[in-house]
């Protein structure tokens, strides 16, 4: 069961490093206003081995402008 107080993430572009979000989230796509760049969020949590405790982890994928889908 997730904790109720669990820690807001920041969410940063990954080209200009611009705040882009922040707080809970398991998925998430935004598009940076600054560059144009698509970032993805996807979060997995993992169990730490020392306090057996769920800590969320986000892969995140970049997608340059102009090469989102259906685009060539």
């Amino acid at each position: 069961m997730r904790s109720t107080k669990e820690k807001a993430t920041e969410f940063r572009c990954g080209s200009c490093n611009r705040k882009l979000a922040e707080g809970l989230a398991i998925k998430l796509s935004i598009k940076c206003p600054r560059c144009g760049l698509i970032n993805s969020f996807e979060r997995h949590e993992r169990l730490d081995d020392r306090s057996h405790d769920a800590r969320s982890i986000f892969n995140k994928t970049e997608i340059a402008p102009g090469m989102g889908r259906g685009q060539e």
